[in-house]
């Protein structure tokens, strides 16, 4: 689990708390709710995370299967390709 404070710079930890991570958008970009730590105030934040995020191992696996599954189906489909090798 990350803090979602630390990805604000020094000056934007010093004035602001986040309290709520909303959600993460295509980009990567994370949504987040916190306040004003002077005033109280709510405010949006749009924080860029440096860090990655890593593909699971089970994708790779269901990549790999799919890529089987579809080169066993082009082969027995008749493809035109395939018949070209055989001898």
């Amino acid at each position: 689990m990350l803090d979602l404070n630390a990805l604000l710079s020094s000056t934007q930890a010093s004035m602001y708390t986040i309290t709520v991570g909303q959600g993460i958008n295509n980009g990567g970009q994370i949504v987040a709710d916190g306040y004003l730590d002077a005033t109280g105030e709510d405010v949006a934040f749009l924080l860029n995370s440096t860090t990655p995020v890593p593909l699971p191992p089970a994708a790779w696996l269901m990549i790999s299967g799919m890529g089987s599954i579809g080169l066993f189906a082009r082969r027995h489909t008749g493809h035109p390709s395939a018949k070209a090798r055989l001898p």
